[in-house]
C-alpha cells in the first residue's frame, strides 16, 4: 500500500508498506525522460528510470520503463484490493533492464521521509495562517507575500477564490 508520496525538485518519491517494496523514485522532468513506443502500435511515450528500494535495504535502478508502467505500479500498490507489491513488481517493473546499486541505509532513508513530511506539514500550516489573514485581516497581497513567500501565497489564493465563491 501507498503510504506517502511526495515531489521534490521533479523527483517523485513513493514509499510503500509491502512486504518486499519500500521505497521508489523516479525522475519525472520532462527534459531527462525518454521517448518510447508504447504497448499501442503508433503510440510513443515516456519512459524514465524507477529507482527501487526493498525492505532489507537492496537498491536497484530499472532502465527506460515506460511512465505508464511505473504509474500502474505505484496505483497497484495503492489499492487496497490491488495485487501484491511482488506481483505488481514483476508485471510492471522487473521486466525492464536493471543495474544493482549499493545497499540504502534505511535509517537514512526513513529520515528523509520524515523531512518531506515535516517540510510539508509546515508549509501546510503557513498556507493555512496566510489563508485566514486574507478572509479574517485587513492586509494586503504584498505583505502577505513577504511574511509568507510567494509559494505560500500562490497556495493560498485558490482555497480564498473558493471560500468568497461559498459565500455568494
Amino acid at each position: 500500500m501507498l503510504e506517502y508520496r511526495t515531489q521534490k525538485e521533479n523527483v517523485e518519491y513513493c514509499w510503500f508498506k509491502s512486504s518486499n517494496v519500500l521505497h521508489s523514485e523516479t525522475n519525472i522532468n520532462p527534459k531527462e525522460v525518454t521517448l518510447v513506443e508504447s504497448g499501442v502500435p503508433g503510440l510513443i511515450g515516456y519512459a524514465v528510470d524507477v529507482k527501487i528500494v526493498f525492505n532489507r535495504g537492496a537498491c536497484y535502478i530499472y532502465k527506460n520503463v515506460p511512465i505508464h508502467d511505473y504509474q500502474a505500479f505505484v496505483e497497484h500498490l495503492n489499492r487496497a484490493d490491488g495485487e501484491s507489491s511482488g506481483k505488481a513488481f514483476n508485471k510492471f517493473i522487473k521486466i525492464y533492464p536493471f543495474e544493482q546499486l549499493p545497499n540504502v541505509d534505511l535509517n537514512k532513508l526513513n529520515e528523509f521521509k520524515n523531512a518531506c513530511e515535516k517540510e510539508e506539514k509546515d508549509f501546510e500550516e503557513k498556507v493555512s495562517h496566510c489563508f485566514n489573514l486574507m478572509i479574517n485581516g485587513n492586509v494586503t497581497d504584498e505583505y502577505l507575500i513577504e511574511r509568507f513567500g510567494k509559494d505560500v501565497f500562490d497556495a493560498a489564493t485558490p482555497l480564498e477564490l473558493e471560500y468568497i465563491h461559498n459565500l455568494d
